[in-house]
């Protein structure tokens, strides 16, 4: 069961629009340094990116889906999502100059009446349908939630000569993975505090905003697929689970 990290605002939302959740996936990265095409890249026959979307299909809580992919990989992925015959996707849609940008995008191609965004990786294949609920039902509640894991190794602060600056309490570090899930309103707000300012993820854009956050532990397993090694431990996942038909 996958814990959750709360982004809460001081004082809750009152007025949520809406309860309806839409996924943005966002895909639309070089692959550098996997050294290749990873959302395409074959799992037991089936492109990675097809697991990732089938999770959110399963998914109870989730509404639509835009995915958001490289424009020269526009027609294979139309393809792979008419093929798989999964229903709650609404659009493919190419991608920005930044994560950011993308995920704009992706957002921009949801229903107007969609009241919550969740936010995932398209390279995670391997969050389980009932993570996503816990997830996107603790936003229903508290307005934005993200998944996490704590650091397990010390992590060393260096300087510019790769010297030992500092050594951080790990205890008070934690690693944010997605999904992240912001109601629009929370959403729409950091945007507007923030805007002409990039972010590595959504989570900080909204702590930027002036949003507190809260971390809990998530399992460790929702990996980000980076480099070719991970692939041989979706593969086992995957077969584990029974997931890959």
């Amino acid at each position: 069961m996958c814990a959750i990290i709360a982004i809460e605002k001081e004082k809750r939302v009152g007025n949520v629009c809406g309860k309806r959740v839409g996924v943005v996936i966002p895909a639309a990265g070089s692959g550098q340094r996997f050294g290749g095409d990873k959302i395409l890249y074959p799992i037991y026959g089936r492109p990675l990116l097809y697991y990732t979307v089938r999770a959110f299909e399963m998914a109870c809580t989730c509404h639509e889906i835009v995915l958001v992919v490289r424009k020269s990989i526009l027609s294979p992925v139309r393809t792979l999502i008419s093929n798989a015959g999964f229903s709650k996707v609404v659009d493919v849609v190419s991608g920005g100059k930044t994560r950011g940008e993308s995920v704009r995008k992706g957002i921009e191609a949801l229903s107007p009446g969609i009241g919550f965004f969740s936010i995932h990786d398209g390279a995670r294949p391997l969050i389980q349908p009932e993570q996503i609920d816990q997830i996107h039902r603790m936003a229903l509640e508290f307005g934005a939630v993200c998944a996490g894991h704590p650091l397990y190794d010390t992590v060393q602060l260096v300087d510019e000569e790769q010297k030992i600056c500092s050594t951080p309490d790990r205890s008070q570090l934690m690693c944010a993975l997605t999904p992240q899930v912001f109601s629009r309103e929370i959403y729409e707000d950091a945007l507007q505090k923030t805007r002409g300012r990039e972010f590595s993820d959504d989570a900080g854009m909204v702590c930027a905003a002036g949003y507190s956050v809260r971390m809990a532990v998530c399992a460790r397993s929702n990996l980000k697929v980076t480099e070719p090694d991970d692939i041989t431990f979706a593969e086992m996942f995957l077969a584990g689970n029974k997931e890959r038909n």
